[in-house]
């Protein structure tokens, strides 16, 4: 079993290599599961059941307790890196190596369609395609 030491540093790795703590639930590191140890991090944090230095550790690396956030420029910046990987900006919702950013970018088409996306964002948006 790994031990929890591990665990949390494979999740900085992860953070150094994708730029966020959004560790997709069936993501195997190690033949770990990271993502369900990440999901275990935060229900412990709601239910007041994490150890204390845990906390502590967590905090000094500026975890993100709510999980799937990132401000509009942070995903919109990974929208950008996926096109310049992929050539094009056509996330599948259910994006397997970045599940938040298909998400994101659905949760924009909506606001789009229901006219509540800000201009200077649908100007953004399309002006990477």
């Amino acid at each position: 079993d790994v031990s929890w030491e591990e665990q949390f540093k494979q999740l900085v790795e992860f953070k150094g290599k994708h730029g966020h703590y959004d560790v997709p639930q069936h993501d195997m590191i190690n033949s770990q599961k990271l993502g369900l140890w990440v999901r275990e991090q935060r229900a412990s944090y709601k239910n007041g059941t994490l150890l204390n230095y845990r906390l502590v550790r967590l905090n000094e690396i500026r975890f993100n307790w709510s999980g799937s956030y990132l401000s509009w420029e942070g995903r919109f910046k990974q929208l950008v890196e996926f096109k310049g990987e992929h050539g094009h900006c056509h996330v599948h919702l259910r994006y397997l190596d970045n599940p938040p950013l298909g998400q994101w970018l659905d949760q924009q088409r909506k606001r789009y369609r229901g006219k509540k996306l800000q201009k200077d964002r649908i100007d953004r948006l399309n002006e990477i395609g």
